[in-house]
């Protein structure tokens, strides 16, 4: 009894210590979910670190970012907030963000949750996070003042460029513009055009598989965010080995095309149109619309039978089944709609397309890593877990 009794007491002191507050930066756990409005209101980024008191691999996590502070410029607004996801004030929030394993960590910038794609993987050691942290807050968009030094601007790959026009730096839309610009890290190039013209345009999207398009708009905030919103990410997205696994726990099927790697522009673009013109309506609603270098995932043709070096070649993946698209110039040839067609027959399970495992869905999370609700509510026992 008497080691029971000091195996609490213990734990009970360990807890206490883990989630203790920084003299700097705030490192909180709200008790209920007004609090925790309160605590991230007006914070330029607060780092959610969504867990549970009975995980001790979010023990641990915690024990780190309470070190994280001390690694952070004391003139950032930002505030860490452990959310215990098996706590019912904060259960439902919790599945709002979608979150299935935890340890997780999310950012809510400037009042507004980054995306999943913005979710911490990397190691789980203070200095490493408060990098990231760092980076988060770093100014994401190049200030141009002519039209040659915006002329050569160039998009990190695969980026759409936005450009925002303004008349002078005092401009408060400017501001806004900047800080709007760190939402879409890593989807968009942000560039600022400070010049003395004439024109209405407000923004203008660079896309160079589609051409552009332009905001002329009004001034609302919501409005101009939600254009960004529809505009800046690529209606066809890049997917590397790296953020793979992203795009996969999003957990629609995945419409992929198999590019040679030096033939970049070319077949993105051609296939970027055809997207465009026959799942429009489908991507990011029933399907992920991605690119990828066909020598890098050669294990994947193979996978299907396809020959890796015969591309470009379509894949379908519906993280089920694989199924391989019989002619890559098909698609293109008349009549059209011979990928929706295609698309529409693999989703509704009435296609006569050979099939195989699915490749994709190997990159998903790993299943050692905690899940709250397969886990935590059905009993079973956690692995090892991974960020």
């Amino acid at each position: 009894m008497l080691s029971i009794y000091l195996v609490l007491v213990l734990t009970s002191h360990l807890v206490h210590a883990l989630f203790r507050i920084h003299e700097h930066v705030n490192v909180l756990q709200p008790s209920n979910y007004s609090q925790y409005q309160e605590l991230v209101q007006d914070k330029d980024l607060v780092v959610l670190h969504f867990g549970s008191r009975f995980c001790r691999h979010s023990m641990h996590l915690q024990h780190v970012l309470n070190d994280v502070p001390s690694y952070l410029n004391d003139t950032l607004s930002v505030v860490i907030v452990f959310v215990d996801c098996r706590d019912p004030a904060f259960t439902p929030h919790c599945h709002t963000h979608n979150i299935t394993k935890i340890p997780t960590l999310r950012f809510r910038y400037y009042g507004v949750m980054l995306s999943a794609g913005v979710e911490y993987r990397g190691e789980r050691r203070s200095g490493p996070i408060a990098r990231f942290i760092s980076e988060l807050l770093q100014p994401y968009t190049d200030t141009v003042y002519d039209a040659k030094s915006l002329a050569q601007v160039t998009p990190e790959e695969d980026h759409r460029i936005v450009i925002g026009f303004f008349r002078h730096e005092s401009d408060p839309l400017l501001t806004f513009y900047r800080r709007v610009s760190g939402l879409f890290r890593g989807e968009c190039t942000f560039v600022a055009y400070v010049s003395d013209f004439n024109n209405n345009i407000l923004f203008a999207i660079r896309d160079m598989a589609l051409g552009d398009n332009v905001y002329i708009g009004d001034y609302t905030p919501e409005l101009i965010l939600g254009w960004f919103r529809a505009n800046c990410r690529p209606l066809v997205r890049r997917m590397t080995l790296d953020g793979a696994e992203g795009m996969v726990e999003l957990g629609l099927p995945l419409v992929l095309l198999f590019r040679r790697p030096h033939s970049y522009m070319n077949h993105v673009s051609a296939f970027a149109k055809l997207v465009d013109r026959e799942i429009r309506d489908l991507v990011g609603f029933n399907v992920t619309a991605v690119h990828v270098d066909g020598h890098v995932f050669r294990r994947a043709l193979r996978a299907v039978g396809a020959p890796p070096d015969v591309l470009p070649a379509v894949l379908v993946d519906t993280l089920e089944h694989t199924f391989l698209l019989p002619s890559y110039s098909d698609l293109f040839e008349k009549p059209p709609g011979k990928l929706r067609r295609v698309i529409l027959d693999v989703l509704a399970k009435r296609t006569a397309l050979e099939h195989h495992d699915s490749v994709f869905v190997k990159l998903k999370p790993s299943h050692t890593r905690y899940s709250f609700i397969e886990k935590y509510f059905m009993g079973l026992k956690p692995g090892k877990d991974e960020l």
